[in-house]
């Protein structure tokens, strides 16, 4: 008796389940039909920041150094912070 009633409960659980993924993908807001190809213009690709650059090469270094958590944490922040006086110090030319 206890097992049929574990598994109807857990019958009626996992229809209900189903029924409420149903019925939130049937309310879900349709998307909108995308234009024809020919009409869009190609995207222009995106510039990559001077922040962003400092950030993908310390990121590189922390990685080739295989570092984790704090250190890499640490490292980040005199990394970025040694980018940010080199790039302030005026060019000897």
């Amino acid at each position: 008796m206890n097992k049929l009633l574990s598994v109807l409960v857990a019958a009626l659980f996992t229809a209900g389940t189903f029924s409420a993924v149903a019925a939130d993908t049937a309310m879900a807001p349709a998307k909108p039909a995308a234009a024809p190809a020919a009409k869009t213009a190609p995207a222009a690709p995106k510039k990559v920041t001077a922040q962003q650059a400092k950030m993908k090469r310390c990121n590189m270094e922390a990685k080739e150094k295989d570092l984790h958590k704090a250190e890499r944490k640490a490292f980040m922040k005199s990394c970025l912070k040694k980018e940010k006086k080199d790039s302030a110090a005026p060019s000897a030319e």
